[in-house]
């Protein structure tokens, strides 16, 4: 197979092996939604998940509009993480 080759004349074999040689998988973000989400996400009680959110801490892993609330749960834990390790904040 060259660059000059047909994609009819590819077998099936040959045409998923371009694909998979052309497409890299995206690593896939888990989402959680509501102040529930942030709380189990960080493995904290729902009224500590409210301070935190409050605080702005997580602001870079959060967006909302009005009441819905959606949170990069990953991102929003290595915020987190890297909060209590500098304790610049009172939570």
């Amino acid at each position: 197979m060259n660059d000059k080759t047909f994609i009819m004349d590819l077998t099936v074999e040959e045409f998923k092996e371009l694909i998979r040689s052309t497409v890299t998988e995206t690593p896939r973000r888990r989402i959680v939604r509501g102040i529930q989400g942030i709380a189990d996400a960080l493995q904290v009680s729902v009224a500590q998940a409210k301070r935190i959110k409050a605080s702005g801490v997580l602001d870079r892993a959060i967006t909302q509009n009005g009441r819905v609330i959606l949170t990069d749960a990953d991102y929003a834990v290595n915020l987190y993480s890297k909060t209590i390790k500098t304790k610049s904040i009172n939570l």
